[in-house]
């Protein structure tokens, strides 16, 4: 099974030589090649020149001797690269990788993201919960996070970086800052707890945010007239409905809205906004003017001709 130390991969890409770097920079490592992401084995085309390429290119590149191992499963070819861990840094054409930094600073940080513990976030109305599939120093238990403690870094290599990008300016304090800022937002404290192999942290909504939440509800709740709502009922999707009420709501209070205002308003793209304006139009909820780009739409007027 894929983990943070074994990757699978169904065929060689000279791309590859990153993760061998960010072996080589963390705990050592075993890329496979010629086995899919379920752990069954494909095998490879022509073995005989990946047996020669792939050292060659590990060496030329990186300098590392690792341990390249053709084996045989079924008639089918495939590679074990074995990387230990080196004692001193790995550059990769100037750049020291390690697997943190492929998933923080990768432009496609999904593609480099393996076995089936990636971080998890979910996201809820009043709070987020974060799970990772990592440990605390045992020096630390969970009860002793937010009072003074030793900091341990998982990925020293990493964390020297922040550090000397001035993002972090010394050891352990992060649970201080913390505390600091939920005491200025009057929110509560995260809570962290280890469950389902991993850290779970929970972080709540602070009173302000919920306030406008439930502000921003009651605009998107405004009821609409029942002649509105036989005219939505059975010739507009539920979404629809939902965008086309907080557009209502807006016009409560404004003369016209524009596509593009819309489509700011409903966080959509302006043809998206553009369909769902033309739709309440063919419906005779609301009324265009205009030509265009200085098309504008507005309330349907009571007692017009339908």
């Amino acid at each position: 099974m894929e983990n943070q130390n074994i990757e699978y991969k169904k065929t060689w890409r000279d791309e590859y030589l990153k993760w061998i770097c960010a072996f080589a920079n963390t705990d050592g490592g075993k890329l496979y090649i010629g086995i899919d992401d379920n752990g069954n084995v494909c095998g490879v085309e022509d073995s005989h020149k990946l047996s020669e390429d792939i050292p060659n290119k590990i060496r030329n590149t990186m300098g590392l001797i690792c341990t390249v191992n053709l084996l045989n499963k079924n008639g089918m070819d495939y590679f074990e690269i074995i990387t230990e861990k080196y004692p001193f840094p790995v550059s990769y054409h100037g750049k020291y990788l390690t697997r943190a930094c492929m998933l923080a600073f990768h432009p496609d940080p999904e593609k480099w993201v393996t076995g089936a513990y990636p971080i998890q976030i979910r996201i809820y109305k009043d709070k987020i919960r974060l799970w990772n599939d990592g440990a605390l120093p045992k020096e630390v238990p969970v009860e002793d996070l937010y009072k003074e403690h030793v900091s341990k870094p998982c990925n020293p290599n990493l964390a020297n970086v922040f550090f000397k990008c001035g993002m972090i300016e010394s050891w352990a304090r992060g649970f201080s800052k913390i505390t600091r800022y939920c005491e200025e937002e009057n929110a509560k404290l995260p809570v962290i707890d280890l469950s389902l192999g991993g850290v779970t942290a929970r972080c709540f909504a602070s009173d302000a945010y919920l306030a406008l939440m439930n502000e921003h509800q009651e605009t998107e709740n405004v009821p609409l007239s029942p002649k509105m709502s036989d005219k939505m009922s059975d010739k507009m999707s539920d979404k629809d409905k939902s965008r086309l009420s907080i557009v209502l709501a807006y016009l409560q209070s404004s003369k016209n809205i524009s596509s593009s205002k819309a489509a700011e308003l409903l966080n959509v793209e302006i043809k998206t906004a553009n369909r769902l304006l033309v739709k309440a139009v063919e419906l005779g909820i609301l009324d265009a003017s205009g030509i265009n780009k200085t098309r504008t739409y507005s309330m349907k007027l009571q007692g017009a001709a339908e």
